[in-house]
């Protein structure tokens, strides 16, 4: 599974989208209201979507839990609501993510100081509905926009754009860094290398019956302690 991130106008994003034949498209977007205790998480999707909302559903449920906010599932966007051309403008499923609200102090400060609970959610639903190999668009709301609409308000500071930038570039680098593999194992020496080095230096039938030997020992202990 990979990330790209998309960034720019809503046309161009889709129309790039679209080149590169995405498995998935996430929308990540902060919401926001007058009300100040207002805080809950919820992802959007067109009314035909289906998969789209299978798996909106899973990437609720990990924010919410994660977050421990009220889970308002996913809505279903019929046309003509507002949404409802973003979720059906690009041909592979799209999810438009709303994760908390900025304008309450505590989904602020999760944009602002726990991104990483987001980035978790994101992977923990990915790993689960995506094949290897797919490639994920990730377009974060209202960054670099040429109409500078950079969205919401952010409680004590900063814009909505400003932090779904930073969430997906942490997600980014969350999926596309290298993975290191490690495994304990005990160090046994190998017969081929011992004995090939033997030919190496010529060495005569007393050392290869000394080599035999010490090898029917070692073979010998680590029977005993595998047993």
């Amino acid at each position: 599974m990979q990330i790209k991130l998309y960034y720019g106008d809503f046309d161009s994003v889709t129309q790039q989208i679209s080149n590169d034949n995405a498995a998935i498209r996430i929308d990540i977007h902060f919401n926001a209201s007058e009300n100040i205790e207002d805080n809950y998480s919820m992802c959007l999707v067109r009314d035909t979507a289906e998969y789209s909302q299978h798996i909106a559903d899973t990437l609720v449920f990990e924010t919410a839990n994660k977050l421990g906010i009220e889970n308002r599932g996913t809505v279903k966007l019929s046309r003509g609501e507002r949404g409802h051309i973003l979720v059906r403008s690009t041909k592979c499923p799209t999810i438009l993510y709303e994760p908390c609200f900025v304008s309450n102090p505590d989904g602020a400060n999760v944009a602002k100081n726990h991104r990483n609970l987001l980035s978790d959610a994101l992977i923990a639903t990915l790993k689960k509905h995506m094949a290897d190999g797919s490639l994920v668009a990730i377009v974060p709301g209202h960054a670099h926009k040429q109409t500078n609409d950079m969205g919401a308000n952010v409680h004590g500071g900063g814009s909505e754009g400003q932090y779904t930038e930073l969430l997906a570039k942490e997600l980014e680098t969350k999926i596309n860094e290298p993975v290191v593999h490690t495994k304990e194992m005990i160090q046994v020496p190998d017969i081929r290398f011992t004995l090939n080095k033997m030919k190496q230096v010529g060495t005569d039938s007393f050392v290869i019956t000394h080599w035999l030997l010490v090898w029917f020992v070692v073979l010998i202990i680590l029977r005993k302690i595998y047993r």
